[in-house]
């Protein structure tokens, strides 16, 4: 990979994962006005399951960097520039993550990573992914843990809208770890038990649920 160069953000492609186009293309629009996007074009696919669109859009995307957007996703003004003042050297990618609280820093192998839901993404990276052929949620892990075989990738706080299903997203969450480790799953249920812990040492209600919710996806036909 060649060196980072700011130049190289001075134009993005904007990739959007949807089952609605109509919809996408409207809130993309908000979000670059809003975000102050430096948009080159919108880029949009509806193809299933979501982790092949999101592979399908990093092809077809031709500036160095691309700014990745969910349609359900609004992004707080300055957004671009705030996640940009970020990415250094060695950074790959940057996601802004809506309702944290936690400090901005690097994320660790084995972290699950929010991606494409905001997020800014060098280009020839993840132009470089491929989605393990049965994964049908979690695709964003899979897109953070490659990304770590490149460079950094930083998580920021930042304002915005999300409406986050944590049930659904478990759930979802526990299938995309069933598919993608196959049997070897079992062995996440250790770390899932972690919850129950912090349930009771912290009622981590939050971490309670999220919990459930994945073993019931691990555990579902």
């Amino acid at each position: 990979m060649s060196s980072y160069s700011s130049d190289e953000l001075q134009s993005v492609d904007v990739l959007v994962s949807t089952r609605n186009k109509e919809r996408a293309l409207v809130s993309a629009r908000r979000n670059i006005q809003n975000g102050s996007i430096p948009a080159n074009r919108i880029l949009l696919d509806v193809s299933s399951p979501v982790s092949y669109s999101r592979y399908l859009l990093f092809q077809k995307a031709q500036t160095p960097w691309v700014v990745t957007l969910d349609d359900d996703v609004e992004v707080e003004e300055g957004w671009f520039d705030l996640l940009k003042s970020y990415i250094t050297p060695g950074v790959v990618g940057v996601e802004g993550m809506i309702n944290y609280e936690g400090k901005p820093r690097e994320l660790q192998r084995g972290e699950r990573s929010y991606g494409c839901w905001d997020a800014i993404l060098r280009t020839d990276v993840f132009r470089s992914w491929h989605p393990s052929k049965w994964v049908r949620s979690w695709e964003d892990y899979q897109i953070g843990q490659h990304a770590l075989n490149y460079g950094k990738w930083v998580r920021i706080p930042v304002k915005g809208r999300h409406p986050l299903n944590l049930r659904r997203s478990a759930l979802w969450g526990g299938k995309g770890y069933r598919d993608l480790f196959g049997w070897r799953s079992i062995l996440f249920m250790g770390k899932l038990s972690a919850g129950i812990v912090r349930y009771a040492l912290k009622e981590d209600y939050y971490g309670m649920i999220q919990n459930y919710y994945t073993m019931k996806g691990i555990l579902s036909k």
